[in-house]
């Protein structure tokens, strides 16, 4: 379905957001409560488990020749059903039940059902702040945050829409001159797959997906992580859903720059992943409330895990450098205990100093090159500007979040003081923390030994840094919720209320944020004309003149002029898809010199391989294109004054050439 923008209104586009939302928690909850967990523990883990489910029939469905639909998909869930079915009767034989009795979630039936509320209230509360953000900015679903990345991600959705082929092994075909390598490719599974049920366009299927992404699975996985931290009490759900969404470094930054969408989904699915973590082993790391046995909680963390890392892999970076801690401060803790017996303890501290070491030599020899030079060396700011926006949370000089820093601060000292378990939080807010501050103020090269599995990318640290942030906070509130019941005596619905009226009084007071975390990404959605790849009359435009180019025909174009969102707007392949996907050989061969392809034999032999029958001119740069990177494709650029090309159609800022004369050898 062809991009048209302004065509789909938000209300319009209800039903896409519903039908991503049902494919990302029915899958993984059917099976979540097969394995025997609660409703509620199944909705929270359900999005890991569905996108392990969804990535792993679309791998299926491509092996087996048969393409990507109802059918294929239908099947996959079925069968994943039935084997999670499966693995539950024989978890309850064995007598490994995922059921903790009702102290999962409050006392009794009145404790689950509050839970239950307050759940839900947390979740509405996310969800509409999320929609105050994202909906005003975009204005409509089917317009995308202006930035490099976007046409790869959109470009990587439509290709498998086209080709009804959403395997992970194939997703990089819209890219690849060559076969098509295996790339995490989990978001644009769930995007394609949407645009195809629904019947939409991958623009907006994609706002959707990220709209559910943000304001749904990320919440959920926050309040389960909250309870089982904090205890399943209606107070926590309803306080960690507040907080999951105050950031703007998480979920807001993510939604604009990048654009980094499947990290936004990465990290969305990483708080529910951990709580499942959290009690496999929580006979080694005691904590608050496990969400479930630790024998069906391994089983549902080792479906959630491929989700997981095939969202992003930062995602699962993450969970490896919060797993560390969870175990380190556990194995520290147990070694402190068995003191009197200094040999046990000996071993316990040998053993975490080894495996650090292993794991850090591992991380320094396996490192790839292009991950630790993704961008020039030094620092982004100075000292005191980078330690303001590394307190007060406020990424690439946003607006600090002065009070929501100082309830950070105050739940990190009540976390220390008071929650057994959760001294990984405090620990992982001052490492990622540290590691965002050492981005942006120092960045050397022995900095980049610490920060590569991040792309060295203070965004995508600062993002990391809000799961910690968010528990903390989660933390302050409570306790200030607990000091205001504490006149009021033993009354159970005491803390309750007055840390509702702590929660009320930081919204209002803050007015969720909503201003900073809008300001931050205005200018992907609304920028200036030089900082814009493809306005509306561009899009437009182009796919005005795609109905001059006949199916099958390759179509040459400078990338950085934007004319590559030909391929979104009418499904028309191009020559060189992205600004990144400037290959060597024919592809490099023909920027350069397609103008030539009247006189060239090689030009026009390279030109015959690639199918390349027309070519796009005009358009603004950039701005970051750059000389250099614009002389790369004056082959393209001059296709006008080359008697090999007659003019087809002129539309907007482009005209569309075609290839009349080819030199023959």
């Amino acid at each position: 379905m062809p991009v048209i923008p302004g065509s789909t209104s938000w209300a319009e586009a209800v039903p896409t957001v519903l039908l991503a939302a049902a494919l990302l928690l029915v899958p993984g909850a059917v099976a979540a409560r097969a394995v025997g967990a609660r409703v509620l523990t199944s909705l929270s883990v359900a999005p890991a488990v569905s996108t392990t489910m969804l990535t792993g029939t679309a791998v299926a469905a491509a092996g087996l020749g048969i393409p990507w639909g109802v059918a294929p998909l239908a099947a996959g869930l079925v069968a994943g059903w039935i084997c999670a079915a499966l693995v539950g009767h024989v978890l309850r034989r064995r007598g490994w039940s995922a059921r903790r009795g009702e102290a999962e979630a409050g006392s009794g039936a009145g404790g689950t059902r509050l839970v239950g509320w307050a759940t839900a209230g947390g979740g509405a509360f996310a969800v509409v702040a999320v929609a105050a953000v994202l909906v005003p900015l975009s204005g409509t679903p089917d317009h995308f945050p202006q930035h490099p990345d976007t046409i790869f991600h959109l470009g990587t959705a439509q290709w498998m829409l086209e080709h009804r082929d959403a395997s992970v092994l194939h997703a990089s075909g819209f890219v690849s001159a060559g076969d098509s390598p295996t790339y995490p490719a989990a978001f644009h599974v769930v995007t394609s797959t949407t645009a195809l049920l629904g019947g939409t366009n991958v623009v907006v299927a994609s706002s959707a997906c990220v709209l559910v992404m943000a304001a749904v699975v990320w919440p959920l996985g926050m309040m389960l992580l909250g309870r089982a931290l904090f205890g399943s009490r209606p107070e926590v759900a309803a306080t960690t859903g507040v907080t999951s969404v105050l950031f703007t470094a998480f979920p807001f930054a993510l939604m604009g720059y990048g654009v980094l969408w499947p990290n936004l989904f990465g990290q969305s699915l990483l708080p529910s992943t951990l709580a499942l973590a959290m009690a496999a082993v929580v006979r080694f790391a005691p904590h608050r409330d496990p969400v479930l046995q630790p024998v069906p909680a391994a089983v549902l963390l080792l479906a959630s895990l491929p989700g997981l890392t095939l969202a992003h892999t930062n995602a699962m970076v993450s969970f490896l450098g919060f797993g560390y801690l969870i175990v380190a401060l556990a194995t520290v803790r147990r070694a402190w205990m068995v003191r009197a017996r200094p040999a046990q303890a000996a071993v316990l501290v040998a053993g975490l100093g080894i495996a650090t070491v292993t794991a850090a030599i591992l991380a320094t020899a396996l490192r790839p090159e292009s991950m630790v030079r993704s961008r020039p060396l030094g620092p982004e700011m100075g000292t005191r500007a980078a330690l303001i926006d590394t307190v007060f949370f406020a990424p690439r000089q946003g607006v600090p979040l002065i009070l929501l820093s100082a309830v950070v601060a105050l739940g990190a000292a009540a976390l220390v003081r008071r929650h057994r378990g959760a001294g990984w939080v405090v620990a992982g807010l001052a490492l990622y923390g540290g590691l965002f501050f050492l981005n942006i103020a120092v960045d050397t090269a022995s900095v980049r030994d610490l920060t590569w599995p991040w792309y060295n990318d203070p965004v995508r640290l600062a993002a990391i840094s809000v799961l910690p942030a968010a528990l903390c906070a989660s933390a302050g509130l409570l306790a200030l919720g607990a000091m205001a019941a504490h006149p009021l005596g033993s009354r159970r619905w005491a803390p309750v209320a007055t840390t509702g009226v702590v929660l009320a009084a930081l919204v209002l007071g803050t007015q969720a944020y909503v201003g900073p975390h809008r300001d931050f990404i205005d200018g992907y959605f609304s920028p200036s004309p030089s900082r814009s790849w493809a306005s509306d009359e561009e899009l437009l435009a182009l796919n005005r003149l795609a109905r001059h180019i006949p199916p099958g025909a390759v179509t040459a174009a400078n990338p950085w002029n934007g004319a590559t969102y030909l391929y979104v707007t009418s499904g028309r392949r191009l020559l060189v898809p992205t600004e990144k996907s400037l290959t060597p050989g024919d592809r490099t061969l023909l920027a350069a010199q397609l103008d030539r392809a009247g006189t060239s034999t090689d030009v026009c032999d390279a030109a015959r391989r690639q199918r390349v029958e027309y070519a796009i001119t005009g358009g603004e740069p950039f701005s970051s294109a750059g000389a250099g990177r614009l002389a790369q494709y004056r082959g393209i650029d001059q296709v006008g004054e080359s008697p090999a090309f007659d003019l087809v159609a002129e539309e907007g800022p482009y005209r569309l050439y075609a290839m009349v004369q080819c030199a023959v050898g």
